[in-house]
């Protein structure tokens, strides 16, 4: 889960790359962020996170803040620091990591229960949206740094 979505290609290989080994990736993101801006951004890399297999989810109960992540119940990652330019050069953000099943696996079951409230993003539809959305959004992602 992360509230400013918006990884560098790093990041984006990483993630592609799990899925498409037979890993369930499953990103969760707020519906609507308070900085619209990054709405536009994050839908520029959505064909290809979609076409790999990850699965998309937007959150639309209340403000989603959380940066927080959940491997194999095993791991986890909680913090500040969002998935985006802004947090990696400028700011300073803190990241905790936590090798402890127990923990894991209490957060992961939060965030699959808010991944089973939120609306998934399908492929098909995703594909459908207009040219002028799609010429929008890879526009804006030129300028993901300055977010």
């Amino acid at each position: 889960a992360n509230a400013y979505f918006v990884p560098d290609i790093g990041i984006i290989r990483a993630i592609t790359g799990a899925a498409q080994r037979g890993v369930a990736v499953h990103v969760l993101v707020p519906d609507h962020s308070d900085v619209p801006v990054v709405d536009w951004v994050r839908g520029y890399f959505y064909d290809k996170l979609l076409a790999a297999g990850v699965r998309i989810h937007h959150w639309n109960q209340s403000v989603l803040h959380a940066k927080v992540a959940v491997v194999d119940d095993a791991w986890a990652m909680v913090g500040s620091y969002n998935l985006d330019w802004m947090s990696l050069l400028r700011l300073h953000e803190v990241v905790v990591a936590v090798l402890d099943s127990g923990f894991a696996t209490r957060l992961s079951a939060i965030l699959r229960a808010d991944i089973a409230a939120s609306r998934e993003i399908l492929p098909a539809l995703w594909g459908k949206r207009p040219f002028w959305r799609r010429w929008a959004e890879r526009f804006l992602y030129l300028f993901r740094r300055y977010l």
